[in-house]
C-alpha cells in the first residue's frame, strides 16, 4: 500500500444509491481523478455491463476488466462508476429476477435514478456531462443508454453491441425472456433498432468481424437503422478480431475509447454552479 500511495493512488470508494422505484438498491463503485478537488465539477463517465450473468462493481484488487477500464479513465480526469442494479446475478434470486420477462426495460432508468441519487450528496459529479462505456451486453446497455436517456447520457462508446435480442444467441436471452414466437412484446421492448431517431449525442460502435458472440450482422443493422434515421454515428471495425480484441487491435480499440470521450467529453474540472443534468 506505501508504494500506491506513492504513485499517488487513490483507492474507489462504495456506496450505494436507489433505484427508479426509490427502494432497491444499487451498488456503486466510484473512482476519482488524480489530483480531486470535492469544491469542483467532474465529467462523469459510467462503465456499463447490466446483464444478468454477474455482477461487475469489483470487490478486490485485481478489480479486473471493468474496474481496470474505470480506473483508466479516472487517470484520464474523469470520475467514473459502475453500478450493480437490479437483475444483477450474484446479490440474490428477487435482485436478480428483477428483469425476468423484460430484459432492457428496467435497467436504464435505473441507472440514471442511481446516478442522480449518487450527485444528490456528491456536487462534484457534473450531470450536465455524462458519459457511457460498455461492451458485449455492456455495449447493448451502452447503445441503450443513448436511446433510452439521451438528455442525460451525452456520449457514449459502444463495443461488440447487440441490437435485436430476438435475433443474436439464444444461451444468454431466452432463460429471462423466452423463446421470441412466445414473448414477442417483450423482443419488441427489448430492441434498439426501433430507437434509432431517438439518438441525440455522440457515439463510437466498435466490432470485430468474426465475433461469434455479437455478431458483424448485428453492428450492421444497428448501423443502417442510423442511418435511415439521418443519425450519424462514428464506426470502428477491427478485421478478423474475435469478442476479445488481440494485439494491435486492441490498443487501436483503447485509443479509440480514450480519444473518442477526450473530443467530445473533455475532461475538464468547472468551478461550482447549478446541476443542469
Amino acid at each position: 500500500r506505501s508504494r500506491l500511495d506513492e504513485l499517488g493512488w487513490t483507492a474507489p470508494t462504495r456506496a450505494v444509491a436507489k433505484a427508479a422505484d426509490g427502494v432497491s438498491d444499487c451498488f456503486c463503485a466510484i473512482y476519482l481523478p488524480p489530483g480531486f478537488d470535492p469544491s469542483l465539477r467532474y465529467p462523469v463517465i459510467e462503465v456499463i455491463y447490466a446483464g444478468p450473468q454477474w455482477m461487475i462493481v469489483p470487490r478486490r484488487m485485481p478489480a479486473g476488466e471493468y474496474g481496470d477500464t474505470a480506473a483508466a479513465l479516472a487517470q484520464l480526469g474523469y470520475v467514473a462508476v459502475i453500478i450493480d442494479s437490479p437483475g444483477t446475478a450474484g446479490i440474490g434470486r428477487d435482485y436478480q429476477d428483477a428483469v425476468y420477462g423484460r430484459l432492457g426495460q428496467i435497467e436504464i432508468p435505473d441507472h440514471v435514478a442511481a446516478l442522480r441519487n449518487l450527485a444528490a450528496t456528491r456536487p462534484w459529479l457534473d450531470l450536465s456531462r455524462v458519459g457511457v462505456h460498455g461492451k458485449s451486453w455492456g455495449g447493448y446497455f451502452a447503445l441503450r443508454a443513448m436511446l433510452m436517456a439521451p438528455g442525460f447520457y451525452r456520449v457514449g462508446v459502444a463495443s461488440a453491441v447487440v441490437a435485436d435480442l430476438a435475433t443474436t444467441a439464444e444461451s444468454p436471452v431466452v432463460p429471462y425472456l423466452g423463446l421470441p414466437a412466445d414473448n414477442p412484446e417483450a423482443y419488441a421492448a427489448a430492441d434498439c433498432l426501433p430507437l434509432a431517431d431517438q439518438l441525440d449525442g455522440d457515439l463510437l460502435i466498435t466490432i470485430g468481424t468474426s465475433d461469434r458472440n455479437t455478431p458483424f450482422g448485428q453492428t450492421m443493422r444497428m448501423v443502417d437503422a442510423f442511418t435511415e434515421a439521418g443519425k450519424d454515428v462514428d464506426l470502428l471495425v477491427m478485421p478478423g478480431q474475435h469478442h476479445w480484441l488481440q494485439g494491435a487491435s486492441f490498443a487501436r480499440w483503447q485509443r479509440a475509447l480514450r480519444d473518442h470521450f477526450l473530443e467530445h467529453l473533455p475532461p475538464r474540472a468547472l468551478a461550482s454552479g447549478p446541476e443542469e443534468g
